[in-house]
């Protein structure tokens, strides 16, 4: 059976372990806001969204190809005629 000490203690541990939380939280927002800017002011940001976007977009379909991705390079015509 639980007495007012066991409750007391209990109480108090979910208060401390809530603000703990609470702050490891807040402290890890920060760093990741800071890591977030330096990778936009370096431009690794930028860098990593071309790279995921090539690779999403390099393959795709056609009506002659409907059931095979085909490279996008591969249907590249120069038009330059001088």
């Amino acid at each position: 059976m639980l007495n007012d000490k066991d409750i007391l203690i209990g109480v108090i541990s979910k208060i401390v372990n809530d603000r703990i939380e609470k702050a490891f939280n807040s402290f890890t927002a920060f760093f990741k806001r800071k890591y977030n800017q330096h990778k936009i002011q370096t431009g690794k940001a930028f860098e990593e969204y071309i790279k995921s976007s090539i690779e999403k977009y390099k393959y795709t379909k056609t009506i002659l190809y409907k059931y095979e991705p085909v490279l996008i390079e591969d249907f590249y015509v120069n038009l330059d005629l001088g």
